[in-house]
């Protein structure tokens, strides 16, 4: 299970899975797309299937496939993989801010968030890590977080 995002057409979800990928056998996996409109009321999207291998062997390993739900496409999901050596070492942050702009008007205070980034073999940027919205707070202090390296 990923974490959800909310109110967002073109989630990019930050959470990675590690799965062992074994050349010589098919390795089927399923993706399911939920939307969650609250407590107890939610929908599926659609499903994707397909697998590892045919992930692996995408082009720059990103496999692009339809959301499908009663053969209706429901839309496109992007599937990044890598290769994970064997030996891992995590780093561990804890981040804060002071003094940041508010960005909501004059009656409101932002919320602010962050992203952390790394890139990608094909100079692109993909999420490893999104943090909470500190709900109104222009000097947040963010929960601690661990991500590979």
């Amino acid at each position: 299970m990923t974490e959800k995002i909310q109110d967002n057409l073109n989630p990019n979800f930050a959470t990675t899975f590690k799965i062992e990928y074994r050349f010589e056998v098919k390795q089927p996996i399923r993706f399911e797309v939920i939307d969650i409109d609250g407590p107890n009321k939610w929908e599926l999207c659609g499903h994707v299937h397909t697998t590892i291998g045919d992930i692996v062997g995408s082009k720059n390993s990103t496999g692009i496939f339809d959301i499908k739900n009663k053969n209706k496409v429901n839309g496109k999901l992007i599937v990044r993989t890598e290769r994970v050596n064997a030996t891992e070492t995590h780093a561990a942050f804890q981040l804060s801010a002071r003094k940041l702009r508010n960005k909501n008007g004059w009656f409101s205070t932002s919320s602010p968030y962050f992203k952390f980034t790394r890139m990608t073999g094909d100079a692109g940027n993909v999420v490893v890590y999104e943090s909470e919205a500190i709900k109104k707070n222009l000097n947040p202090d963010w929960s601690r977080f661990e991500i590979s390296v």
